[in-house]
């Protein structure tokens, strides 16, 4: 364990000490001696040090605008979130003019989510910087990085302010001494040094300079393991993060060793595996629970606005089971959603609805696509409800392994669904599959028709809410 934290030792520290130095070497060569006083000034440096480290992430957030660096990663975060292309994979080379506009159509509803939540998430970032930067675990590796970089910012830092200084004092000592009570700077006669140790100190300024440039967007890569309310993770850290691990827990043993030895040394080779993959699957699963966290308060947030949306479709009569159910709520006991997936759901929703209220004005494509994505969401919306409702009736592990018709048979047989509900939510499944295994075949579909989709996904939710009520009254 170190005692004393890297980021105190060469980025507070570090340059404290060789401005002592510096000003004991001016002091021996202008009297030939130490000057005793100076170790006074080096004892004063315990109460200076405590102070910079203080202070260390303010100036970090400060100087390194950390803020405009928090919105840009919450940004790339919502990003991966809403604007997945996973849903269009299969569609790309049958309806690729339809997948571009729909994914510029999307792109705009996720400018309104983030011009909502951005702001509201970008001052808890920030705090949680702050609050975080000394008592971060360290066993991630990412989380040393980021103090080395850190490190190298604030000996920037400082470095540039006792260079700044020190600049400042050699021009004055050119016009007369300086008196700095615990030592005498004396007057420069020549200009020679004057100019030299100028230049000296506006060259240490301008590489220090550059050197928090570099030290700072090195951060800003960092930041996500360290900031529990962003959930951005570039995707080459990730996907190289996975590779080691995958690559570790597969390698091939029999083509280093026979199988003899492997069997006479087993335990001396699993340590070793050990010793190499526990630390990455351990950073694996600290960086998903985070992300999982940091989601989880996004939406927090975010399903504040949505209540209030949802009250006015309610003060309007619209069915709100599949709002509530997308807001979070567990709905019949039985069906809820992850937090972490609720946001890019309560996207497609979102998505749809503005596209229904300006179906007039849209093109064939613009149509096409919006059934799709309404295809997304109700198709993971029924196979999560059938999942949950029918308990062990699907030989699934989870609710996306339900095949979406298995799901509808179940419902309506169990009574969730009734006759034109089930033709209603079949006919529309039916319709996409032909889209899409049948090169050449256009959807020809309605508004109404997507909204009759809508409320007959609602109809199941209230059914299966009611049937839950009459249960746990049954019970009292």
């Amino acid at each position: 364990m170190r005692i004393i934290s890297l980021r105190i030792t060469i980025g507070m520290l570090g340059p404290l000490v060789f401005q002592i130095l510096l000003s004991m070497l001016y002091s021996s060569i202008r009297y030939e001696e130490i000057n005793s006083r100076l170790l006074l000034l080096f004892l004063l440096t315990i109460f200076p040090l405590v102070i910079m480290h203080v202070i260390s992430p303010f100036l970090l957030s400060y100087y390194g605008q950390f803020e405009e660096r928090l919105r840009y990663l919450l940004e790339m975060g919502l990003d991966q979130v809403l604007l997945q292309d996973d849903s269009f994979i299969e569609t790309r080379t049958k309806m690729k003019k339809s997948v571009m506009l729909a994914q510029e159509d999307r792109m705009k509803t996720a400018e309104e989510i983030k011009e909502v939540l951005v702001p509201i998430l970008v001052k808890p970032a920030l705090d949680g910087y702050k609050d975080t930067f000394y008592t971060r675990d360290h066993n991630v590796r990412a989380i040393n990085t980021l103090d080395y970089y850190e490190s190298l910012a604030l000996f920037a830092i400082y470095t540039i302010a006792f260079f700044s200084v020190n600049l400042v004092i050699t021009w004055l000592l050119k016009y007369s001494s300086v008196n700095l009570l615990v030592i005498q700077l004396d007057y420069i006669e020549n200009w020679t040094y004057v100019t030299v140790l100028s230049v000296f100190f506006l060259s240490g300024i301008i590489l220090s300079y550059l050197l928090f440039e570099y030290s700072v967007n090195k951060i800003e890569v960092y930041l996500p393991y360290a900031v529990p309310n962003l959930f951005y993770e570039d995707p080459e850290q990730n996907l190289l993060r996975k590779e080691q691990i995958r690559s570790m827990l597969t390698y091939d043993l029999d083509s280093l060793l026979p199988r003899n030895i492997q069997r006479n040394r087993k335990y001396i080779i699993d340590d070793a595996l050990n010793q190499v993959a526990v630390p990455l699957l351990k950073e694996e699963f600290l960086i998903k629970s985070r992300k999982h966290l940091a989601l989880k308060l996004a939406f927090d947030e975010y399903s504040l606005i949505l209540a209030k949306r949802m009250k006015v479709r309610e003060s309007r009569g619209q069915a709100t089971a599949l709002d509530r159910l997308l807001i979070g709520e567990n709905i019949g006991g039985k069906i809820e959603f992850d937090n972490d997936t609720l946001l890019g759901l309560n996207m497609d929703l979102m998505y749809v609805r503005s596209q229904i209220a300006d179906w007039k004005n849209l093109s064939k494509e613009q149509k096409e696509m919006t059934y799709i994505q309404l295809y997304r969401l109700i198709e993971r919306v029924i196979k999560h409800i059938s999942f949950n409702l029918s308990e062990d009736h699907f030989e699934v592990e989870t609710s996306s392994e339900v095949n979406f018709f298995d799901g509808l048979r179940w419902l309506s047989a169990n009574g969730y669904l009734n006759k034109d509900g089930y033709s209603t939510l079949n006919h529309f499944r039916y319709l996409r599959n032909k889209v899409i295994h049948e090169p050449g075949t256009e959807i020809q579909v309605s508004s109404s028709t997507l909204i009759d989709v809508i409320r007959e996904t609602n109809n199941i939710l209230q059914v299966a809410q009611r049937k839950y009520i009459e249960e746990q009254s049954k019970l009292e």
